[in-house]
């Protein structure tokens, strides 16, 4: 069985297991400007490549938010990888939400970044958050 880490524990996993972990960071709730980033885990389907993957996913993004607007699409480089990011806004129930989604493959396998802030991602938190993500390393 192949030992899976996490930051707190270990655990052995049957070989036939998947890893569809979802990791959470989020600015302190005292924040004045709330911000997070959330990575998953998805896979691309037999033949399917990722900037096909990116847009199935964005057009289902797309169809289930209200006011989606798309504000740029673009390459980025993370950790040395090509990626594909989205920047868009939609309308929530608790107002305007701004959203940065970063597609960066792993051979089948997909991580997307997803960073989310209400009303809009602020140039000082867009700092911190490129910063954290010129720190990734992939494994």
């Amino acid at each position: 069985m192949p030992r899976y880490r996490m930051n707190d524990a270990t655990l052995d996993l049957p070989g036939d297991w998947e890893d569809k972990s979802v990791n959470v960071f989020a600015t302190p709730d005292s924040s004045p400007h709330p911000v997070s980033l959330v990575i998953n885990r998805d896979r691309m389907a037999a033949g399917q490549d990722l900037a096909d993957l990116a847009e199935q996913r964005l057009d289902q993004i797309e169809s289930n938010l209200k006011q989606f607007t798309l504000i740029e699409k673009r390459q980025v480089e993370i950790a040395g990888t090509t990626a594909l990011e989205a920047e868009f806004k939609w309308r929530s129930d608790v107002g305007l939400m701004h959203q940065r989604q970063i597609f960066l493959p792993r051979g089948d396998r997909v991580l997307v970044i997803t960073i989310t802030a209400p009303r809009e991602i602020r140039e000082q938190q867009r700092a911190q958050i490129d910063l954290m993500l010129s720190s990734l390393e992939l494994e």
